[in-house]
């Protein structure tokens, strides 16, 4: 049987014939269609039809032009080499300058010193300098140990001072541990010397 009408196509309105296109322009559509399935980021990639260029002869054309022009954006997870990072310009830092005029530190802890010391700012020129008192010559092994010797009999002359008053249990502890602590000390001293 035969199609009745010349005008409408096999198949109706409904289901019309199927168009045959050349591999280029069958490519060209399908990129379009998956184009439109896109989110609008990723819609931003650069094509031909939307730089207004002519349209690319093959296939091959078409990648190479977009990946010369595929660059990592700022925002992205992607890694990115240490020379991307630096003609990004991450690693300029700006030349600080400072807000507040500079403050002279040593004149400033005088000025503290001053007010503490004589309760107002003296002229500088005024002050007298402060005399340095001079260290005393360290003791020497052997009055540190008559030291010690006379200490322990101050403990017990105090020890038995409290015994006639009736307290020595309460001090006598305290006071055996300090005397032993003495004696500690002295053999540690006698140690020294030898």
């Amino acid at each position: 049987m035969e199609w009745p009408s010349k005008r409408i196509p096999q198949g109706g309105m409904f289901h019309p014939a199927k168009v045959n296109y050349n591999p280029q322009t069958r490519d060209f559509l399908k990129e379009l269609i998956n184009e439109s399935k896109l989110s609008t980021i990723q819609r931003q990639k650069d094509y031909p039809l939307r730089s207004h260029e002519p349209l690319p002869h093959s296939r091959s054309e078409l990648n190479t032009s977009n990946q010369s022009k595929n660059l990592i954006r700022p925002g992205s997870s992607k890694k990115r080499c240490q020379k991307t990072i630096v003609n990004s310009g991450a690693y300029v830092r700006e030349k600080f300058v400072p807000q507040l005029p500079r403050i002279d530190g040593e004149k400033a802890k005088r000025h503290l010193q001053d007010i503490m010391e004589f309760g107002k700012d003296v002229n500088p020129t005024l002050q007298v300098p402060k005399s340095i008192p001079q260290k005393k010559p360290d003791t020497t092994e052997e009055n540190r140990f008559d030291q010690l010797v006379r200490e322990i009999q101050e403990r017990k002359d105090f020890l038995e001072e409290m015994r006639s008053y009736g307290d020595g249990d309460k001090y006598e502890q305290i006071i055996e541990q300090q005397i032993q602590t003495k004696l500690r000390e002295m053999k540690a001293l006698e140690v020294e010397k030898k």
